[in-house]
């Protein structure tokens, strides 16, 4: 198991018994949150349904990625209650768990874990690394989503980490924004001078793929990723659960209805009387008549 180095300076964060730094340069504070459960049912594809979660969402953070799928944040699931609900949370855990159990063992992109709730495919991994943070373990790695063959930019272009408390009990998940000088800002923007072109033929996707890989890996070593690549790894390793009761928000109390007034029963002879109403704000029923005469008894007229 990789060594947990001493935290970073930075702004504590402290919520719900999980704790973290979050580094100068990095952000300035973190909104934490407790996410309902989200069942599965006949019309829900299934890759959102989760336990009851915490969440915390970085702001002032200095990249901005594509909103909702790279948005820097950290999540904290109840490991056994996720995996039993999301079959793509049980399939990363899984995954989670091998490479935890052979340390040493190479990572490769089909044994990676991916982020569950993600309607894509975790389809480029790179720059992969384990990192202990405090009391527990995992693995982090630059990514790239997408539900076919899409350039990779860096509105989508993400630090993501894995990671597996020592008991097996909680599953963090961090997503973390991060920028390459190579990568077009987004899909519509130019190609760097010094950028790997988006191949015409789908048959050198794959190449395309490889050849951002080891670039991301020299920027890594070049130190000219943002932010710098080793303030998110201080980030993930200053992570603290510290045996965090995952509990449901407290439900919203309920507004008392007050009590209709009600309305007196009035003799009435339907052969005598022409039932009318001047005004729908009285329309109303008489509980001496019968249903169909739904009109106020104030307005009862002799025939």
């Amino acid at each position: 198991m990789p060594a947990t180095p001493a935290g970073p300076k930075g702004t504590a964060v402290s919520a719900n018994g999980v704790s973290f730094v979050i580094p100068v340069g990095l952000g300035s504070d973190a909104n934490a949150d407790t996410v309902a459960e989200v069942m599965g049912t006949p019309d829900n594809p299934g890759w959102d349904v989760a336990p009851v979660h915490y969440k915390f969402a970085l702001q002032g953070y200095p990249v901005a990625g594509a909103p909702l799928a790279n948005e820097p944040t950290i999540l904290v699931y109840p490991a056994k209650e996720y995996a039993a609900v999301n079959t793509g949370a049980a399939n990363s855990l899984e995954r989670l768990r091998a490479i935890l159990a052979a340390p040493s063992a190479p990572l490769t992109r089909e044994g990676l874990p991916s982020i569950p709730f993600f309607n894509a495919a975790q389809i480029m991994a790179s720059n992969t690394k384990m990192i202990a943070f405090q009391g527990g373990t995992g693995v982090r790695m630059l990514v790239h989503y997408a539900q076919g063959l899409t350039p990779v930019d860096n509105q989508n272009l993400s630090y993501h980490f894995h990671g597996l408390t020592a008991d097996g009990k909680y599953y963090v998940i961090a997503i973390l924004p991060i920028t390459a000088p190579f990568l077009p800002q987004d899909y519509n923007a130019p190609l760097p001078a010094n950028g790997v072109p988006f191949p015409d033929d789908p048959a050198a996707y794959e190449s395309y793929l490889n050849k951002i890989a080891e670039l991301l890996t020299a920027a890594e070593k070049g130190n000219t990723l943002a932010p710098d690549i080793k303030l998110l790894d201080a980030l993930v390793q200053s992570i603290k659960l510290s045996a965090p009761p995952i509990v449901p928000p407290a439900p919203v109390p309920t507004v008392a209805q007050p009590t209709p007034t009600p309305v007196a029963s009035i003799p009435c002879d339907a052969a005598k009387f022409i039932l009318i109403c001047l005004a729908p704000t009285h329309l109303g029923q008489n509980p001496g008549c019968s249903p169909r005469q739904r009109v106020c008894p104030k307005f009862l007229t002799m025939a």
